[in-house]
């Protein structure tokens, strides 16, 4: 096994108290690793594996590396500015976010969309349904995951649930935050972003599938690894295993992952179009004027034709067959790094294409002292109080959000993985009822 560890030397002795080296020696054991890759972002998990890596291998899986692999961001820059907007426009702009985002107050239903397309094609569904469904990069990057059988894997109860889902960020959010600086012009300039202008932020997975594919499919991999010796006991108690990947259980937990991903993407791409509809009333049409940034996921479970399986989870190095959306015509391609549900984020470029074609950021680490941050903390915690939302504000999780923010920021930076372009404050937040 090869282990590349993409963080500064100062991280190391926190990271190994709080019980990472033991992680990785017990990850180290599996069969079937190649690679793993430790990115800035690495935090250790009470069970399971660490997120913030990135685990190549063949023959084998491990179910409990990604537990959401539909999760992902859409980021998308809008024509509106900061200062364009007082507290009445913040509440109307957030009143048309929270009235367009699906949950169980409102029931919308999509009688037209064909929920089986959407798990077996995702975007390529998308793109035919409805031409505002994705825009001019509704065209993906091949990810893979069109693995033919997904939708013999679900129930109809847990179909019924999904259609439900539809539009809807079940347990996470939507936001807008506004720029608050730019620390890059050029690059800013390139992808016509100025200081105070609003950007969009959905922030969804396929939460309804995640309790099922454990259940359904993980729970039993689990006990049959353990009944054909690709498990020992102590290892299913940390939940740090393996699973063959031709098994049954490996193709079920690979046909999930795959039509995990494609609800995902879909349903990133409808949510946004709902909130530029119920934003047109006050501000008029904003499709063609809300440009993609950034549309990633960021988690993976996804096998390549020459059987190597792939896991990730995190800020991390994408391949160029680990998909995504990219708009063509941009050089410096953006990506989003999430400080929490209450701090500031940032819009991100790589230094260095050849080794890491995009990041896509969240699961900051919990272990940074708010102390060193202090000035950062303070600058942003009055814009964080008035921001609109419907969850209570919560101090001491937004100041060490805020922090860990900063400190895994600075910390791509300094190892050369990527240069911060953007700086965005809160303004708006949603998030949606599980």
């Amino acid at each position: 096994m090869t282990l590349h560890e993409h963080y500064l030397p100062a991280a190391r002795r926190l990271l190994d108290a709080a019980g990472l080296r033991r992680s990785l020696d017990e990850i180290r054991r599996l069969p079937g690793i190649e690679t793993v890759d430790v990115f800035p972002d690495v935090t250790v998990k009470d069970w399971g594996f660490p997120s913030g890596l990135a685990i190549r291998s063949r023959g084998y899986l491990y179910p409990l590396a990604v537990p959401d692999p539909g999760s992902g961001y859409h980021v998308s820059a809008l024509p509106m500015h900061r200062d364009q907007l007082g507290p009445d426009e913040v509440r109307a702009l957030y009143d048309a976010v929270a009235s367009s985002v699906n949950h169980r107050d409102l029931r919308y239903e999509y009688p037209k969309v064909d929920l089986d397309r959407v798990l077996a094609d995702g975007l390529d569904y998308a793109a035919q349904l409805h031409p505002d469904l994705g825009g001019p990069a509704a065209e993906p990057a091949d990810r893979g995951w069109h693995r033919a059988g997904v939708v013999a894997r679900f129930d109809d109860d847990l179909k019924a649930t999904l259609r439900r889902s539809l539009g809807g960020a079940d347990g996470h959010y939507v936001a807008v935050q506004w720029i608050q600086q730019l620390l890059d012009p050029e690059t800013a300039q390139r992808h016509g972003l100025r200081t105070g202008q609003l950007v969009l932020i959905i922030h969804i997975g396929a939460r309804p599938m995640r309790e099922y594919i454990y259940r359904r499919y993980g729970l039993p991999a689990a006990e049959h690894s353990l009944h054909d010796g690709t498990a020992l006991p102590e290892q299913l108690r940390t939940g740090i295993f393996a699973v063959r990947s031709d098994s049954p259980y490996g193709e079920a937990y690979l046909d999930c992952a795959a039509a995990s991903a494609n609800f995902g993407y879909f349903n990133r791409h409808l949510v946004r179009l709902n909130v530029l509809a119920a934003l047109a009333p006050r501000w008029g049409d904003l499709t063609g004027q809300a440009p993609l940034l950034q549309h990633r996921h960021h988690t993976e479970l996804s096998i390549a034709a020459d059987q190597t399986v792939t896991a990730r989870r995190g800020i991390q190095r994408l391949d160029a067959d680990a998909g995504g959306e990219w708009l063509p015509d941009r050089r410096d391609p953006l990506s989003y790094v999430a400080g929490g549900e209450f701090g500031s984020s940032y819009l991100v470029t790589t230094t260095d294409p050849d080794r890491y074609a995009n990041l896509c950021g969240h699961g900051i680490p919990e272990w940074q002292p708010v102390g060193r941050f202090r000035d950062q903390i303070d600058d942003c915690l009055p814009h964080a109080r008035a921001a609109v939302r419907n969850s209570a504000f919560a101090p001491a999780t937004f100041a060490r959000d805020v922090a860990n923010l900063e400190e895994t920021t600075a910390h791509v930076c300094d190892i050369g993985m990527a240069r911060p372009v953007a700086r965005l404050y809160p303004l708006a937040n949603f998030r949606s009822p599980i």
